[in-house]
């Protein structure tokens, strides 16, 4: 099941990040693979040498794979584990995924008079507008989603008549208010495709609310909202260890005892775990398979 969610994750655009560890020996990092970097003396921790993406390692031809299945042959951002002394650990692939606003999973909740419908407009970037229409006073209108993530656009049309700011929550916790005013520089008025970005805490499996509020106002307030677009992400980390093996991955890679950082970060959503080979020839505690499971 646990592949079957991943490849779910991968296909789903309201998990916008989704990070995957690769924890394992020689064969995780790469080791006497053509054309790779050498690991180096330090073979125990995570400062210890990564191998480079364009060798055609197990976990480099994974990363590929998912460029191409899951990112239209995107070109990856190359990055390193900050302390590794050497190599390109990191492949983060992005994807922009336009959604539309008003149709499931996304719901719309109302306070008073408030309420939303559609609206063709040839040049919005999904072809209709979600006009989110808000009266003055105590009325309230706001659409919610799940996501796991920290980032997303809001793309929207510019009115400058009834224009306004929204309030962003994510996972309850106000993130300030947006103006979707014109302003003759970045919104202009009449104008689509315009994008407000939000970036947050990253959350996993919270909700989401955008909610436009008549309270300030003595007439009525427009969102005329053309998509919520989700740049969909994925980060895979080569945390391999060439030499190592269960007892030593344990405590050097998944501890703080050797460096302030572990192999598996908190928004790593799914770890690929290939330790093994190496446990039979270690002697420091007793080589049997009951021994082996502890540790795993």
């Amino acid at each position: 099941g646990q592949l079957a969610a991943l490849k779910a994750a991968l296909g789903n655009p309201f998990e916008q990040f989704t990070g995957i560890a690769f924890l394992g020996d020689s064969i995780t990092w790469g080791a006497t693979v053509p054309g790779n970097i050498s690991p180096g003396s330090d073979l125990t921790t995570l400062a210890t040498r990564r191998d480079y993406f364009a060798t055609a390692t197990f976990v480099n031809e994974f990363k590929r794979y998912l460029g191409r299945q899951y990112f239209e042959n995107a070109t990856p951002v190359i990055s390193n584990w900050a302390a590794s002394s050497a190599g390109e650990a990191i492949a983060t692939y992005m994807r922009n995924v336009l959604l539309y606003p008003n149709r499931a999973p996304f719901t719309f909740t109302a306070t008073g008079s408030a309420s939303i419908t559609d609206a063709a407009a040839a040049q919005a970037v999904t072809g209709y507008q979600a006009t989110m229409v808000v009266s003055a006073g105590a009325n309230a209108g706001e659409i919610a989603f799940d996501m796991t993530g920290e980032a997303f656009n809001l793309v929207f049309s510019a009115i400058d008549s009834d224009a306004g700011e929204y309030e962003l929550f994510t996972d309850g916790v106000s993130r300030g208010m947006f103006s979707f005013v014109p302003n003759g520089g970045t919104i202009v008025t009449g104008t689509f495709g315009n994008r407000i970005q939000h970036t947050f805490p990253f959350i996993k499996n919270k909700t989401v609310r955008i909610r436009l509020s008549g309270a300030a106002y003595s007439s009525v307030r427009r969102l005329r909202i053309e998509a919520i677009e989700i740049p969909k992400t994925v980060r895979i980390t080569n945390q391999g260890i060439s030499g190592s093996n269960s007892t030593r991955y344990k405590s050097r890679a998944l501890t703080t005892t050797y460096l302030p950082d572990i192999a598996v970060t908190p928004k790593d959503n799914y770890a690929f775990v290939q330790l093994g080979t190496n446990d039979r020839l270690d002697s420091t505690w007793p080589n049997g398979l009951n021994a082996f499971e502890q540790q795993m």
